[in-house]
C-alpha cells in the first residue's frame, strides 16, 4: 500500500490570491462542499519545471479549484517544492508515494483523491494559460452531454509562451456512439485530448486507468462511446514542453519498459500499439446499436487501421531496441574491471 503525506500547513501570504464569489462550491476539511474543479498533478523528478506549472495553475481565471499533487517518490527536491506551495495555498494538497508506482499508478492516485465536479490531469512539465479551466468548464456547462473538453495544444518553446490564434476546433458530438469513437480517433492519434477537463462522473466508471502503455487513447475512445467530446478552437490554452525527458514517447524503448507501470514490466509495453488497436476495435464495434452502425464503424476502423499499419513496424522496432539495450547492459556487467 502506498503511504502518503498530506500537507495541511497553515497558509501564509500568497502571490496568487484566491478570488472566489460568496456562493463558490469550495471544499476545505471542515465539511464544506467540494470545489468545482479538481486538478490532479502527478509528478516525478520535476523540480526544474513544477514551480512554473503550479504558478500557471494558480493564476487561472476560474479560481474555484483544488490541486491534488502526488509525487512518485522523486529522488530530487520535487516534493519539497510541492510542500512549499501547499503551505502557502490551502487549495493545494501534496502527497508522496513511498515507492515508484509508475505513471499509471500515479494518475489513478490523484483521481482517487479528487473531489470536484470536473477533473483534469495536469503535467508538471507544462504550462496552462489563465483561461484554460474557465473555457473548458463553460463549454461543458453549456452542454451537459459533453464529458470532455480539451484545449488546442501548442509546444512550449517561448518564455512567456505565445501562440497564434487557431480557429479550428473539433466537435465529436454526433448522435451515434460508434461514429463518435471513429471521429475522435481520426484526430486523437497522439492522445492530445487526455490533458483536457473531464466531467468526473463520466470518468468514474472507466477508472482505474489500465497499466498498458498508450491507455490515454483508449480512455478517449471509451469517453466518446459514452458521450460528447470537444476540442476548443481559437487560441491554445495548453502548452506542452518538449524538452528531452519530458515527453514519454521520446524515451528510448529499453528505458520505457516499466515507466508506465513498473510491476507490469514487459507486459505493459510489448506490442502495446497493436494491443491498443484491438481494444479500440472492440470499443467501436461494441458501441454500435444496429447492424448498419456496426458496419459503418468497421469500415471506419479499417481505414484507420490502414493508416496505423506502421504500428506493427514500430512494435517490432521497440522489441529490437529492448534486445539491444539488454545486450548492452549485459556486456557492461561482464566487462572485467
Amino acid at each position: 500500500m502506498n503511504s502518503t503525506l498530506p500537507m495541511t500547513s497553515a497558509p501564509s501570504s500568497d502571490p496568487h490570491p484566491v478570488r472566489l464569489p460568496a456562493s463558490a462550491d469550495r471544499a476545505q476539511s471542515g465539511g464544506e462542499r467540494p470545489p468545482r474543479v479538481s486538478i490532479g498533478l502527478n509528478c516525478y523528478k520535476a523540480e526544474r519545471w513544477i514551480g512554473e506549472c503550479l504558478d500557471s495553475l494558480l493564476a487561472q481565471t476560474l479560481q474555484d479549484f483544488e490541486i491534488v499533487i502526488s509525487d512518485n517518490a522523486s529522488p530530487d527536491s520535487t516534493f519539497e517544492i510541492c510542500q512549499s506551495y501547499a503551505a502557502r495555498d490551502p487549495r493545494i494538497r501534496a502527497y508522496r508515494t513511498d515507492r515508484n508506482v509508475g505513471i499509471a499508478g500515479n494518475l489513478n492516485r490523484v483521481f482517487e483523491l479528487a473531489r470536484g465536479e470536473f477533473f483534469c490531469w495536469a503535467s508538471a512539465n507544462d504550462y496552462y494559460a489563465p483561461q484554460f479551466l474557465e473555457r473548458c468548464v463553460r463549454r461543458m456547462q453549456d452542454d451537459p452531454e459533453i464529458d470532455l473538453v480539451a484545449s488546442q495544444l501548442a509546444p512550449l518553446e517561448q518564455d512567456p509562451p505565445i501562440a497564434e490564434p487557431d480557429p479550428r476546433g473539433v466537435e465529436v458530438t454526433m448522435h451515434g456512439p460508434a461514429d463518435r469513437v471513429v471521429a475522435l480517433l481520426r484526430v486523437n492519434r497522439d492522445g492530445r485530448f487526455f490533458r483536457g477537463v473531464y466531467r468526473r462522473a463520466a470518468l468514474l466508471p472507466l477508472m482505474p486507468l489500465g497499466t498498458r502503455f498508450g491507455q490515454d487513447i483508449v480512455l478517449g475512445s471509451q469517453l466518446a462511446a459514452n458521450g460528447k467530446v470537444v476540442m476548443l478552437g481559437e487560441r491554445p490554452c495548453y502548452f506542452e514542453r518538449t524538452a528531452h525527458g519530458t515527453v514519454t514517447h521520446k524515451i528510448p524503448a529499453h528505458l520505457r519498459v516499466g515507466y508506465y507501470e513498473p510491476e507490469a514490466g514487459l507486459r505493459a509495453y510489448l506490442f502495446h500499439r497493436c494491443r491498443n488497436q484491438f481494444e479500440i476495435w472492440r470499443i467501436a464495434l461494441g458501441a454500435a446499436d444496429t447492424r448498419r452502425e456496426k458496419l459503418r464503424a468497421a469500415l471506419g476502423m479499417l481505414r484507420l487501421s490502414y493508416r496505423w499499419k506502421s504500428d506493427v513496424y514500430h512494435d517490432l522496432y521497440d522489441v529490437a531496441g529492448l534486445i539491444r539495450g539488454y545486450l548492452r547492459a549485459r556486456r557492461k556487467s561482464i566487462r572485467p574491471a
